[in-house]
């Protein structure tokens, strides 16, 4: 998810230092080192599930999606509101 309105010029300074947005992203594609290990490794047979998988996860959506899954920690919740256990 790209960012809704970024402002590298700032009235106290201007931000320079910081990678732009990435967007979209094909991941296996892109890894030319990963592509030859799986060869080199005799997985020829995965490479269609691994290029597919590559582009699946290298979407903004599943990289926001990961932001969100990092930033809140996961509850465990055993009873209902009625005091049952659910687990």
């Amino acid at each position: 998810m790209p960012p809704l309105n970024p402002q590298a010029s700032l009235p106290t300074h201007e931000v320079l230092n910081m990678p732009p947005h990435l967007g979209d992203q094909d991941l296996w594609a892109e890894d030319i080192a990963l592509q030859e290990a799986v060869t080199r490794e005799g997985g020829e047979w995965a490479k269609a599930h691994l290029a597919k998988f590559g582009n699946h996860i290298g979407q903004a959506d599943m990289v926001h999606q990961s932001e969100l899954a990092n930033n809140h920690l996961p509850e465990l919740k055993t009873f209902d509101r009625y005091g049952m256990r659910v687990d």
